[in-house]
């Protein structure tokens, strides 16, 4: 048997106590996350102001206060929505109910706070399950100078936000304005980076309905960008959700349109890792990578003025 209940503050023991658990928890199953951002959870609770949203965090626990699992809610009242930060059931508590019981509570939070959705991520808890852009991109910058493009219709928050900080990855997105598009709080065009990583990280926050021609403009001054910083690798997010009737975006891209985008990333000549991540008009989805591909590969062996050398596809 077990109880959900909220957490509001660490002003009491138990509660300090409760926290504690949930974020040995983090260490255990989110090995990967920071210990500066595992720590900054008290604060998240005691400051929504300074974190921009007002965090709710949800406990599963026993009657002796053993937390079970947890989940990380983040409500945004002007924006109308919320973000499921984290989801968790402890070790050895997968299929016993605390999952879906939290998540239950979650979509029942969700529903009294009148928001239009919850949004989330998912990936396995398994590192090597997930082939993550940003993985891959830590792990080159071991052997030189990374250029992390994301071409997914949403803003890559995620790999932003992991190498804000730093000088060896230069990260690049082309996405939907997040005036309208999710995540909505991240990729405006003033996020420049901090510290070693100020001017490493360079957003292109798009309009509404942007057609292919409209695309490939940005996509240029995209690419001259990442030319002059000169990486030894090419990670690229290859979202398929800018086509012509997503059900996820607003861009127009035809299977042109991807070809074309294909060969002009290609004719960089930099060894390229490439991600698929969105894409979610099935009809279409199979022949817009089918183009890509064809066009990345065009660009890579047709010869070129700009770059030389020779690139590989993996």
């Amino acid at each position: 048997m077990f109880r959900i209940h909220k957490v509001f503050d660490v002003t009491t023991p138990t509660n300090r106590q409760l926290l504690s658990q949930v974020q040995a928890m983090l260490r255990v199953q989110f090995n990967a996350l920071s210990e500066k951002d595992i720590a900054k959870l008290p604060a998240q609770l005691a400051n929504p102001l300074k974190y921009r949203f007002r965090s709710i965090l949800l406990v599963a626990e026993d009657g002796d206060n053993t937390v079970r699992g947890f989940a990380m809610l983040l409500h945004a009242p002007d924006l109308e929505f919320c973000y499921l930060d984290y989801i968790c059931a402890g070790r050895g508590e997968t299929g016993g109910g605390v999952g879906g019981a939290l998540y239950a509570r979650v979509r029942e939070e969700a529903f009294q706070l009148g928001v239009i959705g919850i949004f989330l991520e998912c990936l396995p808890d398994d590192p090597a399950l997930s082939p993550d852009t940003s993985i891959a991109a830590h792990h080159l910058s071991l052997q030189g100078k990374v250029a992390l493009l994301d071409i997914d219709y949403h803003h890559g928050n995620g790999a932003q936000n992991i190498f804000y900080r730093r000088k060896d990855v230069y990260t690049v997105s082309l996405h939907g304005h997040p005036r309208y598009s999710y995540p909505y709080f991240s990729g405006f065009d003033d996020e420049k980076g901090e510290g070693e990583g100020k001017g490493y990280n360079l957003n292109y926050p798009l309009v509404e309905g942007l057609k292919g021609e409209q695309y490939r403009k940005t996509l240029t001054q995209a690419l001259d960008r990442i030319r002059k910083f000169k990486p030894q690798f090419l990670v690229l997010a290859l979202g398929l959700d800018t086509a012509k009737g997503d059900p996820t975006g607003s861009f127009q891209l035809l299977a042109r349109d991807f070809h074309e985008n294909g060969r002009m990333i290609g004719n960089m000549r930099l060894p390229t890792l490439v991600v698929q991540e969105g894409g979610y008009k099935t009809q279409t989805l199979g022949i817009n990578a089918r183009h890509f591909f064809t066009g990345l590969w065009a660009g890579i062996h047709n010869t070129s003025p700009h770059t030389p050398g020779q690139g590989r596809i993996s």
